[in-house]
């Protein structure tokens, strides 16, 4: 092996990588170098976590029943509603104050604002249910919790309005039955409308005197609370007969009659006093009084809830 002519051609590679190595480093020094500052922008949270929307027809802006709302249920925080202008297709969406995280009932009041009863924190350790108001024409106040009125009740089941200008809402928890006078800002506790039952399922107000009340579900009936004197009073099945062992809802009509539908055929009947009976052949059931319809109007939710 030639010793010195190894050592020359090893030099002489190097002496090359050194070369190349000083023109690339020189030709790096030489070119601009682009600096770019990046920054984070938080933009908020645009659609929650949600589950099963609860949907109500409604009055808008103008008064006028031209607006779907849309409730959500939000795994991680609180509630949240949508607001739908069928007249112009606009959307905005508004977040419950309280972390309450799942919705429950929710009607169109006497004052034509939009009421929901929640179930409470899950966290808590004493669950309570709450009761929230959206003003329509004031949009920028968004939801407000009017109150955790009865404690001890996981949610509110139920929500009506009267024809009496209140607000009648039933109970999970103690099956209770209360009042909210929106014109008094007040709450009223007429206490456990059966006491081996916890849910107050449905409202019907008669009047200023009574109001029916369809409970269970240790066993489905129909009570008839005097809000007078405080009485209690089962309403009787015309007959026996299996279909008419659940009472599954109970409501006021348009045409001041309580109506109902009972057990698992669904049979609807009218209920006079304390007596229910079946509709006769050609007789109907009124709608709902207090409920509204957008006509030409349908939702449905996919899994991922989008409309």
């Amino acid at each position: 092996m030639n010793v010195k002519k190894l050592l020359a051609e090893t030099a002489l590679l190097m002496a090359a990588a050194l070369f190349i190595a000083g023109c690339s480093e020189q030709g790096r020094q030489s070119l601009p170098v682009e600096k770019t500052a990046y920054e984070f922008e938080n933009f908020g949270t645009m659609i929650p976590e949600a589950g099963g929307a609860l949907v109500l027809h409604g009055p808008g802006k103008s008064g006028e029943i031209d607006t779907i709302y849309m409730m959500f249920n939000n795994a991680k925080g609180s509630w949240f509603m949508v607001a739908l202008d069928t007249t112009t297709g606009q959307s905005e969406q508004y977040f419950a104050p309280v972390h309450d995280t799942n919705k429950a009932t929710a009607c169109v009041g006497p004052d034509n604002k939009i009421y929901v009863g929640t179930v409470g924190e899950q966290s808590a350790s004493n669950i309570i249910g709450g009761v929230y108001v959206f003003d329509p024409k004031n949009p920028a106040r968004g939801i407000e919790l009017l109150d955790k009125p009865s404690r001890g009740d996981g949610y509110f089941f139920s929500m009506t309005a009267a024809p009496d200008g209140k607000l009648y809402m039933g109970s999970y928890g103690n099956c209770k039955l209360l009042a909210y006078d929106p014109a008094t800002g007040a709450f009223t506790d007429y206490g456990p409308v059966a006491d081996d039952e916890k849910y107050s399922s449905s409202i019907a107000p008669f009047s200023d005197e009574f109001v029916y009340v369809g409970v269970g579900v240790a066993r489905y009936r129909i009570i008839r609370v005097n809000l007078k004197t405080g009485a209690r009073a089962e309403v009787r099945r015309a007959d026996e007969t299996e279909e008419y062992t659940n009472a599954t809802s109970v409501y006021l009509g348009t045409d001041g009659k309580i109506y109902c539908r009972l057990g698992k055929k669904g049979v609807s009947c009218v209920i006079e006093g304390l007596v229910m009976r079946p509709l006769a052949e050609g007789e109907t059931a009124a709608p709902k009084y207090g409920s509204h319809t957008i006509e030409d109007y349908s939702f449905s939710f996919d899994w991922d809830n989008r409309v």
